[in-house]
C-alpha cells in the first residue's frame, strides 16, 4: 500500500489541489510539500513503514485488550452453571472431605446459609496410562474423573457431538456416565490433534474412528495408573463432545469409579464445584462454606470474580506491551524530526529560491509542516487499517470458541488519543526546523555552498 501511494503521490497532489484551489496560496505549498519526499521515495517510504508498523501494533493490542473486556466473559460452557469453586489446602489433611454434598447436608441445619447450595459436583484430575486394546504400546493420558453431582450438571450445558450404538440421546450417555465405572467420553480433539491420546485412539486402532450421522464406532481403550501396575481397566468410550472446552479440562473424561477401581481405593476430588439458588449471595455462601469446614482446610472462591481477575492481569500484561509499542512509536516520531532537521540543511539553496520567488516564511514553514503530516499520517492511517483488520482477524480465531457470533468492539477513543498524540508530537518536533526554515534569506541561502 505505501508503494502504491508513493508512486501515485502526484495524482493525490492534484485531487488536494483541486478541492483546496480557491485559496490561492495554498496550491504551491501543497504542490512544494508532496514533490521533495517523491524525490527521495526510499527515504519516505521507510519512514512510512516505520509509522505504520508500530502505529499497526498498537492497534492490534488495543483491539485485544477491548475483546478480553467485551468479549471473554464466564459463561455456562465455562462454569457448567457452577458459581463456586472449593479446593483442598494443606490442612486438608487432616480431615479430607471426599464427599462435599454429604458433608453439606449434614451441617445445613447448623449453618441456615449453606441452603442456598443447590448442586455439588467434583472433579478429580489425574495421568494414567492408556491404549487400545491389543496394542503393545501405552502412552501418557491425563484424564478427569467425574462424580454424579458434576454429571447432573453437565449434562445440562455440554451437548454432544456422536453416542455409541445403543444410546438413544445424550441423556442416555450422561445416565451411564454417572452410573457406571467403564465408560468414557471425550473431546472431538482427540479425533484430530496429534497428541498421544489421539494416537492411542486412532494410530493403534484396528480401524480409524469414522463418526457417521452422530454415530461413534465401538471403540474401547484400556487404562491403568503405572507402568509399575499390571491390573488394566477396559473402557468404552460412548459420547464425543460437541465442543473441546469444558470445566473439567480433559479430554477423556470418565467417572470417578473408574479412578477408584484402576486405584483399589477411595479417591478424592481435587476440585468441588457449587451451584446456588437464583439470587443468593454467592460471596455470603462462599465464605460460609470456609467457616464451615475451616477444620478440612477447605479454600472457596467465586469463579467470576476469579476468572475477572485472571482476566485483569491478562490486560496488564498486553497494556504493558502496548506501552512500549508506544515507546516505539515516539521514537519514529524522533525519527521524523531527525529527518526534517536535515531537511533544512539539504534544502537551504532551495529554500532561497523559493522565497526569491514570492514565498514567505509562513508559506515556508507550512510546507515543511506538511512533508511531515505527508509522512506522518500516510504512515498512521495505513497502520491504523492494517492494525484493525489484523486485530479483528485475532480476535474472531482466538476467541471463536467463546463468542462466535459477536462482533468486535473496535475503541475508538482510545485510538484517537493515541493517534492524535502521535501526531501532535510529530507536528511539534518538526515546528522548530520548521521555523528555521522560514527564517532563511534569499540571498544568504543562495551563497550557502
Amino acid at each position: 500500500m505505501i508503494v502504491t501511494i508513493m508512486f501515485n503521490a502526484n495524482a493525490i497532489a492534484w485531487v488536494a489541489t483541486r478541492l483546496l484551489g480557491g485559496i490561492g496560496w495554498l496550491a504551491p505549498v501543497l504542490r512544494t510539500a508532496i514533490a521533495y519526499p517523491l524525490s527521495t521515495r526510499f527515504r519516505t517510504g521507510m519512514a512510512m513503514v516505520m509509522f505504520a508498523m508500530i502505529v499497526c501494533t498498537v492497534t492490534v493490542m488495543a483491539v485485544v485488550i477491548e475483546a478480553t473486556q467485551s468479549l471473554i466473559v464466564l459463561d455456562e460452557k465455562q462454569s457448567a452453571g457452577f458459581q463456586i469453586r472449593t479446593q483442598s489446602s494443606l490442612l486438608s489433611f487432616f480431615d479430607p472431605i471426599t464427599d462435599l454434598q454429604g458433608r453439606i447436608a449434614a451441617q445445613r441445619q447448623a449453618h441456615p446459609l449453606l441452603e442456598q447450595i443447590t448442586a455439588v459436583g467434583g472433579v478429580a484430575a489425574q495421568e494414567v496410562e492408556a491404549r487400545t486394546p491389543g496394542a503393545g504400546a501405552w502412552g501418557r493420558a491425563p484424564l478427569a474423573g467425574l462424580d454424579p453431582g458434576y454429571v447432573a450438571q453437565a449434562q445440562k450445558v455440554y451437548p454432544l457431538r456422536a453416542r455409541a450404538s445403543g444410546y438413544a440421546d445424550d441423556a442416555a450417555v450422561w445416565a451411564a456416565l454417572a452410573a457406571r465405572d467403564d465408560v468414557a467420553i471425550i473431546a472431538p480433539e482427540l479425533l484430530a490433534s496429534s497428541n498421544d491420546l489421539s494416537a492411542i485412539l486412532s494410530l493403534y486402532a484396528p480401524e480409524p474412528i469414522v463418526i457417521q450421522e452422530g454415530r461413534l464406532p465401538e471403540t474401547y481403550v484400556e487404562i491403568r495408573p503405572s507402568a509399575a501396575v499390571s491390573t488394566t481397566h477396559r473402557l468404552q468410550i460412548i459420547g464425543v463432545l460437541a465442543e473441546n472446552s469444558t470445566l473439567a479440562v480433559a479430554n477423556l473424561q470418565v467417572p470417578i469409579a473408574a479412578l477408584r477401581r484402576i486405584g483399589g481405593k477411595e479417591v478424592a476430588p481435587q476440585s468441588f464445584y457449587l451451584q446456588v439458588a437464583p439470587g443468593a449471595d454467592v460471596h455470603a455462601v462462599s465464605q460460609e462454606v470456609e467457616r464451615t469446614f475451616l477444620g478440612s482446610g477447605l479454600n472457596a472462591t467465586v469463579m467470576a470474580e476469579s476468572f475477572a481477575l485472571g482476566q485483569t492481569v491478562t490486560r496488564g500484561i498486553l497494556r504493558l506491551f502496548q506501552g512500549f509499542m508506544a515507546l516505539g512509536l515516539l521514537v519514529g516520531i524522533a525519527a521524523l524530526g531527525v529527518i526534517a532537521s536535515r531537511t533544512v540543511v539539504e534544502r537551504r539553496q532551495q529554500v532561497g529560491v523559493l522565497r526569491a520567488l514570492g514565498f514567505h516564511p509562513g508559506m515556508v514553514a507550512l510546507s515543511f509542516l506538511l512533508e511531515s503530516s505527508f509522512i506522518a499520517l500516510t504512515g498512521i492511517l495505513i497502520g491504523v487499517i492494517a492494525g484493525l483488520l489484523l486485530g479483528a482477524d485475532m480476535v474472531r480465531t482466538f476467541f471463536a470458541q467463546l463468542t462466535p457470533d459477536t462482533a468486535v468492539t473496535v475503541p475508538w477513543g482510545q485510538l484517537g488519543v493515541i493517534l492524535l498524540l502521535a501526531y501532535g508530537f510529530s507536528l511539534l518536533l518538526t515546528l522548530i526546523p520548521s521555523l528555521q526554515a522560514s527564517r532563511i534569506y534569499p540571498a544568504e541561502a543562495l551563497r550557502y555552498e
